[in-house]
């Protein structure tokens, strides 16, 4: 078995993405890590069309391919098979949480906790959301956050 990583944004300069990327006004904002370690906001609208690029160039390489990136993307046309964490995700806390649990939602940036409430508000009424970077980070500020959702 062989793994290819690659990702939508590999052909584009740190300038680049924060340019041609950055969210908009009523975008979605997801955010990704780039490979010199740098984070990045990027828009969801904005990426669609990179990964499906990325896609058809993979598609001749490999047998499946991971979107991974928990955040919702549309149904891409691709020759293999696509899979998402955010559906495996989404199916994992349907099995384990009741409407009555707590549920606690961490994701990265402040700006996307009302789409965060929104995607997982089905899942229990009783829904914490915070953020904090995985990206940037400590082991200290992960620990605050998990006892603050205790």
């Amino acid at each position: 078995m062989r793994f290819v990583e690659a990702g939508a944004l590999d052909d584009l300069s740190y300038e680049e993405i924060t340019s041609s990327l950055h969210p908009e006004p009523g975008d979605t904002v997801y955010v990704s890590r780039l490979r010199d370690g740098r984070e990045v906001k990027i828009s969801r609208e904005k990426i669609i069309p990179l990964l499906q690029r990325r896609i058809k160039q993979l598609e001749t390489e490999v047998s499946i391919i991971a979107i991974l990136c928990s955040g919702e993307f549309p149904k891409f046309k691709s020759k293999v098979p696509l899979l998402f964490p955010e559906k495996l995700l989404k199916a994992f806390v349907a099995s384990i949480v009741g409407q009555s649990d707590r549920l606690g939602v961490i994701i990265p940036l402040r700006e996307q906790i009302n789409y965060a409430k929104n995607k997982w508000r089905k899942f229990s009424k009783n829904l914490e959301v915070t953020h904090i970077s995985p990206y940037s980070s400590g082991d200290g500020e992960f620990k605050k956050v998990a006892e603050e959702l205790k």
